[in-house]
């Protein structure tokens, strides 16, 4: 049996710091112990709220000596570390690839001495038909001893012949006292300088999501305050040639996907707000005195060309898409 002393530092699939999800969890273990649980689960729910190291947990209560997710035990640490030879680990980054599809189909068809065979899928979206065909086959009639844990953001993009083949487990956001609490301890950890009414007002934002909280947290902290001065002065009024080129370098300069464009314009706004209904009693540092109450019409029509930036899936957007929604933000069109 391989030490524990031998075991390679910082867990890859930590789910010690998991938190809420405390009926998912009882129930599947329930289901386990009586014989009943599905062979192919799907649990979906928003973005950021902690399914990855859900996935992580249910998968090391299959491996843990006491089938409870101990998380000290030989069990979980092989599946925390990454070295559970019955576990295969699938990052699909939202689409499967054809590869990833075969390679779930040919760990399940292995057996090994009795041992359950797991995959865990995390945060698949889409996938072409081939990889979809290869996986439909698998999900169909998947081998006896074998185990499919799948999360998902956007489960209504996914091909209803998969789906079919799924029994969905729709999970909610961990309540936002304990929420509020990981955030804390997390931004702390990360060296931010973040108040408890800032934690909260961003889990609110983010519709309690604590992993998109925290890194709007870290986005508001990295970025210094002329950059904050410049993006306001021309996130705040109407672009015209010269602010617009402004725009497009000061992406380029900060690096910004198209997505953090979006983030740091709901975080401008969101203070903004706070200032204007005297929640905060100063004025926001970032905010240029030239500028007073920004036009509602034009605030508007900023948040719907935003808007789409997430809704067609943020964080896959690359820098060529930032300049785009500069543009986009000048002409007062959407995409």
């Amino acid at each position: 049996m391989r030490k524990t002393e031998d075991i390679p530092r910082g867990p890859v699939r930590s789910f010690d710091d998991l938190i809420g999800f405390r009926d998912v969890v009882t129930s599947f273990h329930d289901l386990a112990e009586r014989g009943r649980l599905p062979q192919v689960l799907l649990f979906e729910g928003r973005p950021a709220i902690g399914k990855r190291k859900l996935l992580a947990r249910l998968a090391a209560t299959i491996y843990c000596e006491s089938q409870a997710a101990c998380g000290h035990c030989q069990g979980c640490h092989s599946v925390m570390q990454g070295y559970q030879a019955d576990l295969l680990w699938v990052e699909t980054e939202g689409s499967m690839k054809v590869a990833e599809a075969e390679a779930i189909q040919e760990h399940l068809s292995y057996q090994s001495s009795g041992a359950h065979r797991v995959v865990v899928i995390v945060d698949i979206e889409d996938m072409n038909d081939q990889a979809a065909n290869r996986l439909l086959k698998t999900l169909e009639e998947p081998p006896p001893r074998s185990l499919v844990l799948i999360s998902s953001s956007r489960p209504r993009q996914l091909l209803a012949t998969i789906t079919s083949r799924l029994v969905r487990w729709h999970v909610q956001p961990p309540p936002l006292d304990l929420s509020l609490s990981w955030l804390m301890a997390a931004s702390k950890e990360a060296g931010l300088t973040v108040t408890e009414q800032d934690a909260h007002d961003a889990l609110e934002r983010y519709s309690l999501a604590p992993g998109r909280a925290l890194l709007a947290l870290k986005m508001a902290n990295s970025v210094d305050q002329d950059a904050q001065y410049r993006l306001a002065s021309l996130l705040l009024k109407p672009l015209e040639g010269r602010e617009l080129y402004e725009l497009q370098d000061l992406l380029k300069q900060q690096g910004w996907k198209a997505n953090e464009l979006a983030q740091h314009f709901e975080l401008l706004l969101n203070r903004y707000y706070k200032w204007n209904l005297g929640l905060i009693a100063e004025r926001p540092s970032h905010w240029p005195a030239s500028i007073g109450a920004p036009d509602p019409r034009l605030l508007r029509q900023r948040r719907r060309i935003l808007q789409q930036i997430y809704r067609g899936g943020g964080q896959g957007h690359n820098f060529l898409n930032a300049q785009l929604a500069a543009e986009a933000l000048g002409s007062d069109t959407a995409f």
